[in-house]
């Protein structure tokens, strides 16, 4: 979408910005994208500020990271979606072997920073969500 949000419509989470079941990142954009629009309607003033102000600033902030999430590069869909039947057998044996390496105990924790949210996009403070 060009644009997320009209006066005090707004789209969120998959209805705005989708990316490829390929990036894996479909909750996560959901769940961040809601923690900075709560903040952004958070930083309203009681003085009748209109929320497409709030809804405009959580797009500046957050649209940047989402276009960077849903950027592939050119030879995944070629990967995922083989198109011939040797392809999509190389693919299917590839992964198994993936998954029977991936099942050994202790393995995973070898090979880096799993799990420490290294997706490239700091949180902003928000006084009023603390």
């Amino acid at each position: 979408m060009s644009r997320w949000s009209q006066g005090r419509v707004i789209c969120i989470g998959d209805a705005a910005h989708a990316p490829t079941p390929l990036t894996g990142m479909g909750t996560s954009l959901a769940i961040i994208g809601a923690y900075v629009l709560a903040g952004e309607l958070s930083k309203l003033g009681s003085e009748g500020e209109h929320p497409s102000q709030a809804m405009t600033a959580y797009e500046e902030i957050f649209r940047p990271f989402v276009e960077k999430c849903q950027k592939l590069p050119y030879f995944v869909p070629g990967i995922v979606h083989p198109a011939t039947a040797w392809k999509r057998y190389l693919f299917q044996c590839f992964m198994s072997v993936v998954s029977k390496v991936a099942a050994i105990p202790g393995l995973l924790s070898l090979v880096g920073d799993r799990g420490k949210g290294g997706d490239g996009f700091s949180l902003p403070a928000y006084p009023g969500l603390e």
